[in-house]
């Protein structure tokens, strides 16, 4: 090998370094965005679920409506917690809700981010509502 081609091989390798940094550069600063996956975790509970507990449903027929609950409460058998939790593309969390407690095997409270709306209040789009405190159920 010449000098020649020495000088011009070891050119090539500084450029292709000096390119390869840049690059990394560029990818860790944010500037090329990696896809980033929509995360979704817990049991997904709607409104038009929530309207369709009534006082005095046994714990297999609440089951039946609103799953198994992801989150048991070893201390207190009698109380369902069920979360929801999605985390958006962009990093945004949103976080729900919804407990329910039982007396004597039979549904007697529900609590959370949920609370049942009459018939007639449901048949139109159902909102969720942001309230933490338990509703008593007739």
């Amino acid at each position: 090998m010449t000098t020649s081609d020495m000088k011009k091989s070891f050119r090539c390798g500084v450029i292709l370094f000096i390119l390869a940094s840049t690059l990394l550069l560029v990818s860790s600063c944010g500037v090329v965005r990696m896809h980033r996956p929509v995360l979704q975790q817990g049991n997904l509970i709607t409104q038009s679920m929530v309207d369709e507990l009534k006082p005095g449903m046994t714990k297999e027929q609440v089951e039946f409506v609103l799953g198994k609950p992801v989150h048991l409460n070893t201390f207190n058998v009698d109380r369902w917690d069920y979360i929801y939790t999605l985390e958006d593309r962009e990093g945004n969390l949103s976080r729900k809700h919804l407990s329910v407690v039982f007396e004597d095997d039979k549904l007697a409270e529900i609590g959370g981010d949920f609370k049942p709306q009459e018939p007639s209040e449901s048949e139109g789009e159902a909102e969720e509502i942001g309230n933490d405190q338990p509703v008593e159920l007739e």
